[in-house]
């Protein structure tokens, strides 16, 4: 199980942060395509030649948005920042860790899928059954507005709250930090963590598998992906 959990942690990871109104104002652009009821805007903060490079920007003729806020972290961790009028209040995270099922050697089928679900059954921080409790405080209206899922190449969190003051900006990037970091690997957790996996196995369209795996094995054959 080493290999894929330490390509989870290791590899970098993208946080997209959509914030309320006000908390980050980008300059009018061609990207505006509608007048809105927004704030007067700012200038775009410039971009770093590091986050250029972690990015992209440096290897492309395509600018970057100007209604973003790219940048990068010194472990290698990117991010990007962009204010949004919808929800009103709102906060909308994302996190993309660039790993998923294909990174699996033969005898780790499932792991990507299994470490993603970890999360929902507590960290080496939070306990197990505390998401419910504090998530809510702070905005979670509804429990399926704090998903994931994993796919070949990547696995991606989401976490959408009612609220985007202090308090609830701070919880939010504390479960993205536990989400990087501090998953817990022990037999309770993974027990749990594995039930949840085979159940949404069991809710899966059967046929649709098999044309998918079909498909795969034609387009990518010998890949991970085929396999």
């Amino acid at each position: 199980m080493r290999s894929i959990v330490e390509t989870a942690r290791l590899l970098p990871a993208l946080v997209a942060i959509a914030l309320a109104p006000g908390a980050f104002a980008p300059t009018p652009s061609a990207y505006a395509a509608a007048p809105t009821t927004a704030p007067p805007a700012e200038p775009a903060p410039a971009i770093s030649a590091a986050a250029r490079a972690a990015w992209g920007f440096d290897r492309s003729d395509l600018p970057p948005h100007p209604g973003v806020r790219f940048g990068v972290l010194a472990n290698g961790m990117r991010y990007a920042v962009m204010r949004s009028a919808a929800p009103a209040g709102g906060l909308s995270l994302r996190l993309r860790v660039d790993v998923g099922a294909a990174a699996e050697r033969g005898d780790q089928r499932g792991f990507a899928h299994l470490i993603e679900h970890l999360i929902f059954h507590g960290t080496a921080s939070i306990p197990e059954g505390a998401l419910p409790l504090m998530l809510p405080r702070d905005g979670l209206r509804r429990w399926e507005d704090f998903n994931a899922y994993t796919t070949f190449d990547e696995t991606v969190y989401r976490l959408d709250l009612a609220k985007s003051d202090r308090r609830a900006r701070e919880t939010a990037l504390t479960v993205l930090r536990e989400i990087s970091s501090n998953l817990v690997f022990g037999r309770k957790a993974v027990a749990a963590a594995k039930n949840a996996v085979i159940a949404e196995i069991a809710e899966r369209d059967a046929a649709e598998d098999a044309i998918t795996a079909a498909q795969n094995a034609f387009f990518f054959p010998g890949s991970g992906i085929a396999n």
